[in-house]
This record gives C-alpha cells, sequence and structure tokens, in this order.
C-alpha cells in the first residue's frame, strides 16, 4: 500500500496534466457535437474516448444514461448559455455561478451542502434521490417537488438484462466503495472472505459496466459499502446489507446519502454493519436473510425525466 501510494505521489503532475489535456479535447469535440448535454459528474475519458473506471456510479453516467437518452455527455462545464445537468451523484451543492442546473434525480452528500437558499437560484429541480434531500432543500426555502429515485433504479426498467432465478445465484458478492483500495482492514477481510467463496464486485477498475449488474444478480445476497452496490441490489430485489470496513466511515454526514436512498423506497435503515477482520459469512448471511424488498415505483421519476423516455426504449 505505501509503494503504491509513493508512486502515485510521483506520478501524480503527470496524471494532472494528462487530465487537463484530455479536457481540452473534450471542450473541442464538444463544440463540434450538436446532439449532446453537458452533466455534471467525475467521469473520465481515455485518449480512445472509453470511459476509465473510476466510480462505477458516477460512470454510470455515461454508460447506462447516455444510450438512453440518445446523446453524448459532456462531463465539463458547458458554456454560460447552455444547461448543465446533474443526474447521478451526490452532487447537490451550492454555486456563485450564473450556469443554470437541471437536476433530476441527484442528491446532497450531507445536509451540510445546503446551508441557505444562497447558491440554488439558478437550479431546477425536478427530482432528486431521496426524503432526506428534498427536506433538506425545502428547509431552506428551495423549491423542490415530492418526487424522488436515484437514476440507476431504472436498471431493471430500460436495462436488457434477466437475472437468474433465485436458486441459481450462487455465493456472496461484496461490492466496496472507491475508497476501500486504500483499506487494509478491507482487504484482510476480502482475503479470508474469497477463501470461503465470496467474490469481490469492484466499483473502481472494473471491466464492462455490465458486468457489475450481473455479479450483483448472480449473489445469493450482497454486502456493500458503495450506495451503488446497494441500489443496484435493491433494483434488481437482491439482498443486501449496507456495511462499513472501517470505523473512520461511522458517522451521521457519511450516512446521510445512504438514509437518503433507503428513504425513496419505503425503508428506515439508519446505519451500517460494521465489518471487521472476525467477522464470518455466516454471521452476515444471518443478517441478510432478515432482508425484505423495498417499495419500487419509477413512473414518477420517468415523468419527470427532462428527455422523454419511451416505455419500450432499452439500453443494451
Amino acid at each position: 500500500m505505501l509503494l503504491h501510494k509513493f508512486a502515485h505521489e510521483i506520478f501524480r503532475p503527470l496524471i494532472q496534466l494528462n487530465r487537463a489535456a484530455l479536457k481540452i479535447r473534450e471542450h473541442l469535440s464538444s463544440k463540434l457535437e450538436r446532439n449532446s448535454l453537458f452533466v455534471d459528474a467525475a467521469v473520465y475519458r481515455d485518449w480512445s474516448g472509453k470511459i476509465t473506471p473510476q466510480n462505477w456510479g458516477d460512470d454510470l453516467n455515461a454508460h447506462f444514461l447516455s444510450p438512453l437518452f440518445s446523446k453524448r455527455l459532456f462531463f465539463l462545464s458547458p458554456p454560460l448559455k447552455q444547461i448543465q445537468y446533474q443526474f447521478i451523484g451526490s452532487i447537490i451543492f451550492p454555486t456563485k455561478q450564473r450556469q443554470k442546473r437541471v437536476i433530476w434525480g441527484s442528491g446532497l452528500l450531507n445536509a451540510k451542502d445546503c446551508p441557505e437558499k444562497s447558491g440554488f437560484e439558478n437550479q431546477t429541480f425536478l427530482a432528486v434521490r431521496g426524503p432526506l434531500t428534498r427536506k433538506v432543500l425545502t428547509q431552506n426555502g428551495i423549491e423542490c417537488p415530492e418526487i424522488y429515485g436515484d437514476p440507476a433504479l431504472l436498471l431493471p426498467r430500460f436495462f436488457e438484462y434477466t437475472p437468474p432465478q433465485k436458486e441459481k445465484r450462487r455465493g456472496i458478492g461484496i461490492v466496496s466503495a472507491w475508497w476501500e483500495h486504500k483499506n487494509p482492514a478491507f482487504f484482510n477481510f476480502m482475503k479470508k472472505a474469497e477463501a470461503d467463496g465470496a467474490r469481490r464486485i469492484k466499483t473502481r477498475g472494473y471491466g464492462d459496466w455490465r458486468d457489475f449488474i450481473r455479479e450483483i444478480c448472480n449473489s445469493e445476497f450482497v454486502i456493500s459499502s458503495s450506495l451503488h452496490g446497494v441500489i443496484v441490489a435493491e433494483a434488481y430485489k437482491i439482498p443486501c446489507v449496507w456495511v462499513v470496513f472501517s470505523p473512520k466511515q461511522q458517522n451521521e454526514d457519511h450516512y446521510f446519502k445512504y438514509r437518503d436512498f433507503y428513504q425513496s423506497v419505503g425503508k428506515n435503515i439508519l446505519k451500517p454493519f460494521l465489518v471487521t477482520e472476525s467477522t464470518t459469512l455466516a454471521e452476515l448471511r444471518e443478517i441478510a436473510s432478515r432482508w425484505t424488498p423495498g417499495e419500487i415505483n419509477t413512473d414518477a421519476l420517468v415523468a419527470a425525466c427532462p428527455f422523454p423516455l419511451p416505455p419500450d426504449a432499452k439500453v443494451k
């Protein structure tokens, strides 16, 4: 881990220079592309134009929403007269910019990100991730409809994939949030869990984005420190336990976005289960056995979408 960190620090200037050059390339491409949207999300492309697998949840903006909308998405600030959209991610913040923003499905990272009404004058809310985000916004005098749902909940509706039947699912899927690649405790647990037949489902450095969904759907049950691991499992009705692998993640600010999502599907789960190196899969299986499906109805979310979504639209 220390060697990895040391190498990253050495190459940081080159990484930043490469990203700056890629951003210039994206700006030039956006001027040539007419059927495009400017989206606020931490998504990056390489020189071939492919999405670099940094964070599966953020990257879903490109992998899923771009073909669903039949539009090219550019992840950079648009010219002042054009709209910037916010879809998937905990990316609702106040801003001093005059840029118009349209929000459909995004959420606050925590309540502190909306300290007052100032900074939201040019933002239009069509739908937000969950009731907690709306509560904070409306308490600060910001108009927001009672329409909830992370757009990832639309995957079963528009992504062409049929999950296997329950009796054909095998093994336990462990979904790690992107920050776990720096957590030795997670890898120590993972080594023991893999020896017992569990498998890791990566949110960072993943392969085909669709395999993330397939791996979750092929699992007996899932444990996840990643919000979108939880969301995908709930969307496809796969038993899931929200967990953390470090006591550092046990705090109210960290819990906000998970509680926000859970409330959007009618659940009131307040805190995650702390997984340690001594946690057994039998213990996690017992917790997962108490899981019940959430109440998911995406009709209002689809109706609120800023772009028409035909009922027969499909993403392959």
